[in-house]
């Protein structure tokens, strides 16, 4: 009787499989994950996988389940070993709804914690759903069957934070302390012991930038569109398609009213589609051709990496998460008139931070941004340069009066 205990607390407890698992091996073939095949190919033997019938290198089932059961565990709790309040610690009947608060299997969680009725959900959301149907199903045997709940489902994530203090400093430069804000103690640009150990979000972005090496060269031989709506005949000069005059600098997503910077594109529809009052690209327009004159620094982010489970760890895919969502709504569309768009002061507060005051690696200044169009997601630019500038940074190489 105890040999039987004990076997199934060892299966329990992950240190052994089923026996039927015990002498099967798996290759790396079966896994789109680079982490798990790299793991695989460093960590295997050369054998057969008993899934493919193929030679390679492969490792014992065991120690993959291991793998993937640490891995699981290092973020998830079976529900029942979370320390979760019981459900009638807050619900007093089944009918009654706790605005933030959800019942999940007799217990009460935060609403958007992640929760998963069985283990296949959990592999699903890890993206762990390995062919042929025998390894899955193998796996998932091998994995405890019970409900799953994320680890300190209580404690706000990375990335709900951070959006959190974007939401908060969106509000204050909006609304209340628009030209002192920075004055306040939290953009001292230290970390506080009060937040996480987060910084304000503007160093907390530049500190992201860093992480997710997101500054990239703008090199001379890439091509920039650049288009100007026009109703008659303007002369065929640079003057006439670059930065606008001060002056007459409307406002933008990333730059307020009177600050001119060159928005372009890297194809001329885009370029188009961008510059257009009714977003559809046709009409009459000059069309400009340039070229950069000398490699500029500029923010990507077009190419943000995605959050992957197995290749990153939780806080490193939080930040990531907050990335794209940060990216989201700076590149909301911009409206084409002359209301004053206090929406569009966060957005541009960012800019001129990116623009004056964060340094590449404590050295370099950015030159612009490179986004995606809200309108067909193709990527676009922001060069940090007026009219006078301009002539510094770009070179024309065509300029057009076309009708399309």
């Amino acid at each position: 009787m105890s040999r039987i205990k004990d076997y199934l607390m060892d299966l329990e407890e992950g240190r052994i499989v089923p026996g039927e698992i015990q002498d099967k091996s798996v290759c790396a073939d079966h896994f789109d994950s680079t982490y798990l095949q790299n793991y695989i190919n460093e960590n295997g033997t050369n054998g057969k996988c008993s899934y493919c019938g193929m030679h390679h290198v492969v490792l014992p089932m065991p120690d993959f389940v291991q793998l993937v059961r640490r891995k699981i565990e290092s973020e998830f709790d079976d529900v029942d070993e979370a320390g979760l309040p019981t459900e009638r610690s807050y619900f007093d009947d089944d009918e009654e709804k706790i605005p933030g608060l959800r019942r999940f299997y007799g217990y009460t969680a935060p609403s958007d914690a992640k929760c998963y009725e069985d283990t296949s959900e959990v592999l699903a959301d890890i993206d762990l759903l390995p062919e042929p149907e025998a390894l899955y199903n193998d796996l998932l045997e091998a994995l405890p069957a019970h409900p799953w709940i994320s680890s300190d489902p209580f404690i706000i994530s990375c990335d709900k934070e951070l959006s959190l203090q974007w939401k908060n400093f969106s509000e204050m430069v909006m609304h209340r302390q628009r030209f002192t804000f920075w004055t306040r103690e939290e953009f001292s640009g230290s970390r506080s012991e009060y937040d996480n150990c987060l910084m304000d979000i503007l160093h907390e972005l530049g500190s992201l930038i860093h992480e997710a090496d997101l500054c990239k060269m703008l090199e001379p031989e890439e091509l920039l569109f650049r288009a100007r709506p026009i109703e008659k005949d303007t002369p065929l000069e640079f003057k006439e398609i670059i930065s606008p005059p001060d002056a007459v600098a409307s406002q933008n997503r990333m730059s307020p009213a009177g600050i001119s910077m060159f928005y372009g594109a890297y194809d001329e529809e885009t370029a188009r589609l961008e510059s257009s009052y009714n977003h559809d690209g046709k009409g009459r327009f000059l069309i400009g051709q340039f070229h950069v004159k000398k490699p500029l620094l500029i923010l990507d982010l077009t190419d943000i990496p995605k959050p992957l489970f197995w290749e990153q760890g939780q806080d490193y895919r939080e930040q990531l998460i907050f990335l794209h969502t940060f990216l989201k709504e700076i590149s909301k569309p911009a409206a084409k008139d002359d209301k004053n768009h206090t929406e569009y002061v966060p957005t541009q507060v960012f800019t001129e931070y990116l623009r004056f005051v964060f340094k590449y690696y404590g050295k370099d200044l950015l030159d612009g941004i490179k986004y995606r169009s809200s309108i067909n997601n193709n990527p676009c630019i922001v060069l940090f340069c007026n009219q006078r500038e301009s002539k510094a940074m770009l070179e024309l190489k065509k300029v057009e009066d076309t009708n399309k």
